[in-house]
């Protein structure tokens, strides 16, 4: 039986939880580590990093393998406002060797089909198998970003779509979109409301014709809006999707008074929007939604240093401009809890 087919329901929505806190935490840390500079933040941060390492791997996930690492690269140039270059051949020169590893042990894995508890229990051996089927180091580095290169572009995919997709297949017409409508509606309220993920595993059924039904494969977001419009979807879409990620850059600018609050928006934004590009449109952008939200609400009632008149304090020191820049707005505001 694979793993988590019998797991105890409260303690899978418990980890599930933890799963979708555990960005902020590792944003909040690399944001107290680019503003403060601590040396402790640091480490705190690199066990971060090699704990969700691990875990990606044995549990056969690469986005939480390289999360820490893109969203710390991401947030050097945010804060700094500098071309992260040396961090940027390193996680290369890392992931273009690991992601040899990670295609290698999950070709073994379902291949024997064994249960994550059975590979976890022969991690050594199974280890043992994926270093010996590879010479070099240097062609491990190589296929690993063969491998990397296909995975980011998934160009294979949306080929099939554009041959099968009105030939073979019938158009969607928007049917993986309509869960965004009710996106703030709790299943608790719509019990029998559709799935959001639905996405990857109609692709899986409908295109690839897989007889795993419930494996969930991606066809980016550019094939799902052909899939449900055809061409008119990929312009249309695309240009929304282009225009709200140019619109929060524009409200959220961190060379504008950087807060805490921004930073979190901002890094929120490129992580769930451009960084996890593979996930449904629906289930993406129900997630930032709900976390825009959250963190402008948490933003909004946090009590505010004032005077008795409601007034900022005399002594309080003016934050810096830009020239035609409006002073004031609800992410430029510094904040702190009484």
């Amino acid at each position: 039986m694979y793993a988590g087919a019998t797991i105890n329901v409260a303690i899978g929505g418990f980890l599930s939880l933890l799963r979708m806190l555990q960005p902020m935490g590792t944003m909040l840390l690399i944001y107290l580590f680019l503003r403060l500079g601590k040396r402790s933040i640091l480490i705190i941060l690199i066990i971060t990093m090699l704990a969700d390492f691990a875990l990606g791997f044995l549990g056969d996930s690469k986005e939480i393998a390289f999360r820490a690492p893109l969203l710390y690269i991401v947030g050097i140039l945010m804060l700094k406002e500098r071309p992260p270059v040396v961090e940027s051949v390193l996680f290369a020169l890392v992931a273009g060797i690991a992601f040899n590893y990670f295609a290698t042990y999950r070709v073994i894995l379902h291949s024997q089909h064994q249960s994550r508890q059975n590979a976890l229990e022969n991690i050594g051996s199974e280890l043992a198998k994926v270093t010996g089927k590879h010479g070099t180091a240097g062609e491990r580095f190589s296929e690993g970003l063969d491998y990397f290169a296909s995975r980011i572009t998934l160009k294979h995919n949306v080929e099939l779509l554009i041959l099968k997709v009105g030939k073979k297949v019938d158009y969607l017409d928007g049917y993986t979109l309509k869960p965004m409508l009710y996106a703030f509606i709790p299943r608790l309220i719509i019990p029998d409301k559709q799935d959001s993920a639905e996405a990857g595993l109609l692709f899986n059924r409908e295109i690839l014709k897989s007889g795993a039904r419930n494996t969930y494969i991606s066809m980016s977001q550019l094939g799902e809006l052909y899939w449900n419009f055809g061409w008119p979807g990929i312009i249309i879409g695309m240009t929304i999707i282009g225009s709200i990620m140019g619109l929060t850059a524009t409200l959220v600018r961190l060379d504008i008074n950087p807060t805490l609050p921004k930073f979190l928006l901002l890094m929120i934004t490129i992580y769930l929007l451009a960084l996890r590009f593979e996930g449904a449109i629906a289930m993406t952008y129900i997630v930032w939604a709900r976390t825009l939200v959250m963190l402008l609400a948490v933003h909004v009632f946090v009590p505010k240093i004032t005077t008795e008149e409601g007034k900022a304090p005399a002594n309080a020191p003016e934050p810096a401009h830009l020239p035609n820049q409006p002073k004031d707005n609800i992410l430029s505001r510094r904040t702190t809890i009484k």
